[in-house]
Order: structure tokens, then sequence, then C-alpha cells
């Protein structure tokens, strides 16, 4: 009972993030083919900025 409660909670909270959720999951998945290169796009432009604003 504890339990199924406390699903029903979190299913309640997660609601509002449902459409970033459906998304984020798509793209984690590679259901398109740009998908990758998206990923790995996103992460070198991440990491060059933290790069480049350790340097100056």
């Amino acid at each position: 009972m504890e339990q199924e409660s406390q699903i029903r909670r979190l299913r309640l909270s997660m609601e509002t993030y449902r459409e970033i959720l459906v998304l984020t999951n798509g793209v984690l998945l590679w259901e398109k083919q740009w998908h990758p290169t998206a990923i790995i796009g996103g992460e070198l432009f991440v990491h060059n900025n933290l790069f480049v604003s350790t340097v100056i």
C-alpha cells in the first residue's frame, strides 16, 4: 500500500516535466539519425566554454 502511494505521488510530481522527459528519452535513444551529432556537439560546446572560461 505504501509503495503504491509513493509511486502515485512520484507520478503526480513528474507530470509537469512529462513533455521534457519524453523529448529527452527520444534523444537519448537516438530515434533520429542526427541525435548522436547533437549530443556530441552539445557536449563539446559545454566543455569548450568551460575550458575557455577557466583559461581567461
